[in-house]
């Protein structure tokens, strides 16, 4: 039987040579003479040495039957179509089931982009469906108690689990964090009443909207890749303060209110038939919304008469588009639009056009020669006015220098140090969605290169108020960068083809990395229990293809150097050596990588643990559909080469062989010539560094002295926003860049949003946590009890303390809480002569005030909340539940997070002191939240998760490393490869402008994993070399024989995902691109690394013996005989043992 390719040393092939040439030369006729062996004498002779020659085979054979792979191998071998079959057919039906069965589509699927289960989130959860289903609950009495206490409510990003009805009617099936942050609670009213519609409809201030046009949405949050498609498809329920009357909203004097009034009733044609008043309500809808930018930035302004007719010219070409499609507002017919409020408009009512009469190059002459030098010293003082530290836009009337029609999205922020020149503005055209939101919006948006943006003087960027254009792009991005996962497909094909010169491991290869989709896919739907399917997970696509060559490069490159060293040997003999090889250096990188994905699943973030597990599975599974596809397949492939037949589809050196020509031999030498020149270079290359290894450790040293500097500098991202799009290629996401400059964005970014003090709910997520169709259910806090004397007086004075604190200010200027307005009705109700309530005279027993009798206390203040129609104090047979105070945050969720962090523990133990110190009990249970909050936990929670998934995944590295190599110095040097592969991938990332946003954290935590895979390969062939008998081996044969051995390989892997990174940086997406360019700068950098900074420490200071310590230890532990068994075993399952492929 034919020898193994590892079994024999090279002494021995040389002895046997010399035998067999012996053998061949030998005289059979042979005399009798003493001197000479007879024939009979050599027969035994040879028969001796054969059966000692068969026995010392055989015992090299049981220590590779000891591993099962080398059982199954040879199994496999014997039967290479069987098995192929099999796994085809059972892989192609368990992906069938998952994919058909698991309803799976491609879709975006992008809600859940908030945290889960943490504090921070559950506080929230329970704040937003109670403040939600406040009117509900109201309405319904016990039923909804019922409904919500006891079942779990549905995605509140689709409808605010407001399904059953009730509270914030106007908030039902909108994306209520995308809302609430640009449109945050404010209110100018005086009665009490009105300050319980203010709980109930948070939303709708009029100025607020105005003012907050211009603020993004957290990009949750537009959300990464989403938008919410459940809006209502025509929303009109909003229920306008009646006290917010037109010259409120505009804050016009009322000369100017009278001018516009007497157009709309005059004959001009612009403005018949249409009413001037809807201005009031122009940010109600989501609004076709263009950000102007001047084009001479050095001299020129917006304020200018040649900037004001651009933008007049751009505003009519583009109202007349809207017209002509019918998508207008204001007027009687929908196609016709009033015209867009904005620079020109306000220039308009300054000159006394407010017929619209005059053209724009008549408006520009009279705006500059008779009124700019007037206007432009007030809009300046009305800047500077604003700016100052005291004015808060969300509660203070416009300073009284501001000129009559002014608002802040006219001008930029920067226009006092531009010496009052203008650089941006904006423009609201009345587009409203007469019919179909979803469809106009659509509509607008196919409209988007019709829009005019002027170019001359100043040059437009169009989108929607809500960023409506950024979402819908957004969708369309994600479904062409699918796309080009087929051009990553291509170029994995062209490289196994490249590299295995066979069309049939080409093809088993590209079954074998597709499968593993579907199939992990099973998995993850029917064993993982996990509905959600992120657009995210499509990553993945990108990911599997990238990486999943490898374990083609490595079990194909470990079937030549077996099949070089044993040419003439049986297919199962080179199997049972080369296939558990590959088996085991492939499992070894899978599990890295794979650990490093399935650790990022620690998130409490959906889309990110359910793109970090369904990654885990693909790589997993493209190991496991490797061995039984790519094995059999090597086998099959094998067989045809031995036969020496010509197969075209199995090897494209064997189109041109005739069976029986000779051409097989010939082909084997030109593998053999192949190999040998890529050895030669490799050797050529091992020759250099071992003559410089001295001088190349030092600059690796300090190689890694600097990127570890560098890397330090990485800074975390002013801001929480994240941006999916390129402001230079699409001009909706160059409207929010530019929109970020106008005074509105300064102004509602330094005053913040609102917070809520919630009373009377615990902290809770019931949901499945990783589903976002599912939210919770709502948790009562049983020990909430007002009633007490105590109590009361705490909850009557709480907001005077709260409202004390820097941390918090008034929503608006006559807001109070719920608990004083109360108080206040009692007092009132008390008085003498006063008619009082029913509500009181029933429920109330005379009180005066609070404290009152704590017996009459819950039936009396549910009285009143009942009477007031407000949700703001919820009652459940008559005993009071939940309570919420409102207050104004100094920060917002765009803010850096460092000030986030710092607010958030600063109410935070102001909070936690009142629970702990000064509260009684029965009121001791509150907690602040926001959703600006929930977002900061966001933000933090996928932070802390890189930091920790990328120390599991480097733990898991070392780990493995050790127990592959068996080396403590080997794991050693392993670590400090792959710190500097993270620092100095790190310290391109600082040089090229980057920040530490969470996108580029979770990037890092995965690639820990496959920055390791090319040190393991690399270390796994050092340790396991073994050389001849008696040879004693150097760290120089050791390193010489790793690079040699696991050389090409590595190449290949590193060039194939090299090359699918760099069409992945080709994506629209900015987080794909992020994804291929640290996953790009990882490879190259864990390529030269690994050739360079591991083989020199190796080489200089690499141990000889690198499993002595290891093997000591385990001979101390378990005793010789089983430490030798071990060893035996370890290298019996996997590692290179011989040097004949050199």
């Amino acid at each position: 039987m034919a020898p193994f390719p590892d079994e024999k040393k090279n002494g021995d092939y040389e002895k046997d040579v010399e035998m067999d040439s012996h053998l061949s030369d030998t005289d059979i006729n042979i005399t009798t003479n003493s001197n000479f062996i007879t024939t009979s004498a050599l027969e035994e002779q040879l028969e001796e040495e054969e059966a000692k020659k068969k026995g010392d085979d055989d015992k090299k054979h049981d220590s590779h039957s000891f591993s099962w792979m080398s059982r199954y191998t040879r199994h496999v071998a014997s039967h290479p179509w069987k098995h192929l079959g099999v796994a085809m057919i059972l892989s192609i039906v368990i992906s069938g089931v998952g994919m058909v069965v698991g309803n799976f589509s491609v879709s975006a699927d992008n809600n859940g982009w908030q945290s889960r289960g943490t504090l921070i989130a559950n506080r929230q959860s329970q704040a937003l469906l109670i403040r939600c289903k406040g009117d509900y609950i109201r309405q319904q009495g016990e039923t909804a108690w019922q409904e919500l206490t006891q079942n779990v409510q549905g995605n509140w990003e689709s409808d605010l689990g407001c399904s059953q009805g009730g509270g914030g009617g106007e908030e039902r099936n909108r994306h209520l964090l995308h809302w609430e942050q640009q449109h945050p609670t404010t209110s100018h009213t005086t009665s009490h009443t009105t300050n319980d519609t203010n709980d109930k409809n948070q939303f709708n201030s009029i100025k607020t909207q105005f003012h907050n046009t211009n603020r993004s949405s957290p990009v949750s949050i537009t959300s990464l890749f989403a938008t919410n498609k459940n809006r209502q498809d025509t929303i009109n329920s909003h229920n306008y303060n009646d006290q917010t009357d037109f010259q409120t909203a505009l804050n016009v004097n009322p000369a100017m209110r009278r001018q516009l009034q007497d157009a709309t009733s005059s004959t001009s044609e612009a403005l018949a038939g249409c009413d001037t008043s809807y201005y009031t309500r122009i940010f109600a809808y989501s609004r076709l919304f263009p950000v102007w930018k001047i084009n001479d930035e050095t001299t020129g302004s917006i304020l200018s008469g040649a900037a004001i007719r651009d933008i007049c010219i751009a505003e009519q070409n583009t109202q007349q588009l809207l017209e002509t499609n019918g998508y207008c507002a204001g007027c009687d017919s929908p196609n016709k639009c009033l015209p867009p409020f904005s620079i020109v408009f306000f220039a308009r009512l300054t000159v006394g056009d407010s017929s619209i009469s005059l053209s724009c190059d008549q408006l520009a002459t009279t705006w500059e020669n008779d009124h700019l030098d007037t206007v432009q010293p007030l809009i300046q003082q009305c800047v500077s006015a604003m700016l100052e530290p005291t004015f808060n836009i969300e509660r203070d009337p416009f300073p009284d220098v501001c000129p009559s029609g002014f608002f802040p999205s006219m001008v930029d922020e920067s226009m006092l140090q531009n010496d009052g020149r203008v650089l941006y503005t904006a423009s609201a055209f009345t587009s409203f969605p007469q019919n179909n939101y979803l469809l106009t919006k659509n509509t607008l948006y196919t409209l988007l290169d019709q829009y005019d943006r002027a170019g001359d003087v100043v040059t437009g960027a169009y989108d929607m108020d809500r960023e409506d254009f950024v979402e819908h792009q957004v969708e369309v991005s994600v479904n062409q960068d699918m796309v080009l996962a087929m051009g990553s497909a291509f170029i994995t094909a062209i490289a196994i083809l490249v590299h295995t010169k066979s069309p049939w491991l080409t093809l088993i290869g590209l079954i074998q990395i597709i499968l593993s989709f579907p199939l992990a896919y099973f998995v993850y739907t029917f064993i993982g229990q996990l509905e959600f399917f992120p657009f995210l997970n499509f990553i993945g696509v990108f990911v599997v293809f990238a990486l999943g060559a490898d374990d083609v490069f490595v079990a194909v490159d470990k079937w030549k150097n077996a099949r070089l060293a044993n040419p003439q040997g049986p297919v199962a003999d080179v199997a049972a050596v080369a296939l558990p090889d590959a088996a085991s250096a492939m499992f070894l990188t899978t599990l890295t990588t794979a650990v490093a994905f399935f650790a990022t699943a620690i998130c409490p973030v959906a889309p990110l643990k359910c793109f970090a597990i369904f990654c885990g599975l693909l790589i997993t599974f493209d190991y496991i559909m490797c061995v039984f596809l790519v094995f059999p397949a090597l086998c099959i492939y094998d067989n045809f080469n031995q036969r020496g037949g010509g197969n075209c589809c199995c090897s494209l050196t064997g189109c041109c062989k005739k069976k029986g020509d000779g051409s097989d031999e010939a082909a084997t030498e030109d593998d053999k010539e192949k190999v040998s020149f890529i050895h030669r270079i490799l050797s050529k290359f091992y020759d250099v560094i071992h003559l410089l290894r001295w001088p190349l450790l030092a600059a690796c040293i300090v190689a890694l002295v600097i990127s570890t500097i560098f890397a330090a500098r990485l800074e975390l991202p002013k801001n929480s926003d994240v941006r999916l799009l390129n402001p230079n290629k699409f001009q909706q996401e160059q409207a929010y860049e530019w929109r970020r400059k106008l005074l509105s964005q300064a102004l509602t970014s330094t005053t913040g949003n609102p917070g809520y003090v919630v009373f009377g709910v615990d902290p809770a997520d019931t949901g499945k946590h990783n589903d976002p169709s599912t939210f919770t259910q709502l948790v009562l806090d049983d020990t909430f009890d007002p009633s007490s004397e105590e109590a009361q007086i705490y909850l009557r004075d709480f907001c005077d303390r709260f409202f004390a604190q820097d941390f918090a200010s008034l929503t608006s200027t006559d807001y109070k809480c719920p608990i004083n307005r109360f108080d206040s009705w009692l007092q009132e109700q008390s008085t003498t002569g006063y008619q009082p309530d029913s509500a009181y005279t029933s429920s109330c027993n005379g009180a005066t005030a609070l404290p009152m009798d704590s017996t009459s206390f819950n039936q009396c203040v549910s009285a009143w909340a009942e009477e007031q129609e407000s949700s703001a104090i919820l009652s459940r047979d008559d005993v009071m539940k939940y309570t919420i105070v409102r207050f104004q945050q100094r920060v917002r969720f765009d803010s850096p997070f460092n000030e986030l962090n710092s607010e958030w523990n600063l109410i935070e133990q102001w909070m936690e002191n009142e629970r702990n110190n000064v509260a009684p009990q029965g009121v001791n249970k509150m907690y602040h939240s926001s959703f600006d909050f929930w977002w900061y936990d966001t933000n933090g929670s996928m932070l802390s998760t890189a930091y920790s998934a990328s120390g599991i995944a480097l733990g898991a590295a070392g780990i493995v490393v050790l127990f592959s190599s068996r080396s403590v110095i080997l794991t050693i040097f392993s670590l400090i490869t792959i710190g500097y592969v993270l620092t100095s991938t790190t310290a391109m990332l600082v040089a090229s402008g980057w920040t530490l946003g969470f996108l580029e954290s979770i990037c890092f935590s995965i690639l820990i994993g496959i920055s390791c895979d090319f040190v393991i390969h690399f270390g796994h062939a050092y340790a396991g070399m073994t050389g001849t008998r008696g040879q004693e081996l150097t760290r120089h044969d050791r390193t010489k024989h790793a690079l040699i051995f696991m050389g090409p390989s590595i190449l290949a892997a590193g060039f194939t995902t090299i090359c699918g990174a760099m069409v992945m940086i080709f994506t629209i997406i900015s987080f794909f691109q992020r994804f291929a360019t640290i996953l790009f700068y990882t490879i190259i950098q864990a390529t030269l690394a690994s050739f360079v900074l591991f083989l020199v420490l190796t080489d200089t200071v690499g141990p000889a013996k690198p499993t002595s310590w290891v093997d000591s230890m385990t001979e101390m532990l378990c005793g010789k005989e089983e430490a030798e068994h071990n060893g035996d075993k370890k290298g019996s399952t996997g590692f290179a043992k011989s040097n004949e492929a050199e």
